[in-house]
């Protein structure tokens, strides 16, 4: 069976990618395999109201941010299966945090196609260590 890998990079998933995939999947009479790279470091984003920064630093720590990023992924994770399940695509997902590149090379081998964003290389920084 042809097999067809969307690349994300972080835990957010461009819906657009998707549905080029769940088309190829479709005519080719494949399947999908969902794959998150998760970097070590997610990039920061800044705070819009500096007035209250001392309070809102002590709000959300380290671990909450990770908590949050899981929850991302586990609501894209069951979004696309929604949507691979109502096309009657197989679907296999997976999450990589801090991936080495034979790692993200092993999980992609088989692929006959990948599928991934053209705008995820605008930040390579988020990908170092």
């Amino acid at each position: 069976m042809n097999v067809a890998t969307l690349l994300f990079m972080g835990p957010s998933v461009p819906y657009h990618v998707l549905d080029y995939a769940i088309s190829w999947a479709r005519e080719n009479e494949g399947s999908l395999h969902a794959l998150f790279i998760v970097p070590k470091k997610m990039p920061e984003e800044g705070y819009p109201f500096p007035s209250d920064l001392d309070e809102a630093e002590n709000i959300t720590t380290e671990i909450d941010a990770v908590k949050g990023i899981r929850e991302i992924l586990k609501t894209e994770t069951r979004f696309i299966e929604k949507r691979a399940n109502a096309s009657h695509i197989p679907l296999r997902s997976e999450i990589l945090f801090s991936p080495s590149m034979e790692q993200i090379l092993a999980r992609v081998n088989q692929s006959e196609i990948i599928f991934t964003d053209k705008n995820a290389d605008e930040n390579p920084e988020q990908m170092e260590e």
